[in-house]
């Protein structure tokens, strides 16, 4: 029995999934990692099959797609990261392009969580944004019949919303790439967005009682 069959005698391909982080449902179903499956379309036990992409195999096979090892390095990782007492008459360790593939692929793995993270976070920040704005517009059209451009805070408030409305657009209904060129070089800017509407926020409630040009403390 070479290497390869003692992997596949001791551990399924949902075992070696599920260790990798896969979530796996009851019914054996789970989210393919090999393409943007948003729905479950993997079948997963002792073999895996996506009837998305079609990507199939056995524990070997799924973790040297998923780290883009040979098939033997694949073998090796499962061996070394699942503690199995399997040994084999060649090496038992990785070669320095399997391990720079590992560390590669793992990077990626926290940049696109990082990303997803900061996305859900941004719309939701934006949106607080957005409704502050229309807020503040309502209750200073009231005050000033309309006359808030003469007040350059609050332009630069409508200014803002422009750029919060491009903003949402991108990550609600924008492609994958779209939003990671938002994230990458869009970051400090919502950033200094949501803090600017954050003061502007507690200082229009803070002063809300008063004359706001008076007292000057409108934002």
């Amino acid at each position: 029995m070479n290497i390869f069959e003692k992997v596949n005698a001791y551990v399924t391909a949902k075992a070696v999934a599920e260790h990798y982080g896969l979530s796996v449902r009851k019914n054996g179903m789970a989210c393919c990692p090999f393409h943007n499956d948003k729905h479950p379309s993997m079948k997963i036990d002792s073999r895996y099959y996506c009837f998305g992409c079609g990507a199939k195999g056995d524990a070997i096979d799924y973790v040297a797609r998923l780290y883009d090892l040979s098939q033997y390095d694949a073998a090796l990782k499962i061996i070394a990261d699942m503690g199995l007492q399997i040994k084999d008459g060649k090496s038992s360790v990785l070669s320095p392009s399997a391990i720079s593939k590992i560390v590669e692929k793992k990077n990626q793995q926290r940049i696109e969580a990082k990303f997803k993270g900061w996305c859900l976070s941004a719309v939701n920040s934006l949106c607080k944004c957005r409704d502050t704005i229309k807020y503040i517009d309502e209750q200073l059209s009231t005050r000033y019949q309309g006359a808030v451009f003469d007040i350059p805070e609050i332009s630069v408030l409508y200014h803002d919303k422009l750029v919060i409305t491009y903003m949402l657009d991108i990550l609600c209904t924008g492609t994958e790439e779209e939003k990671m060129e938002l994230f990458i070089k869009g970051r400090r800017e919502v950033s200094t967005i949501v803090e600017r509407i954050d003061n502007v926020r507690a200082g229009f409630m803070a002063g809300s009682g008063g004359d706001h040009r008076q007292r000057n403390d409108y934002c």
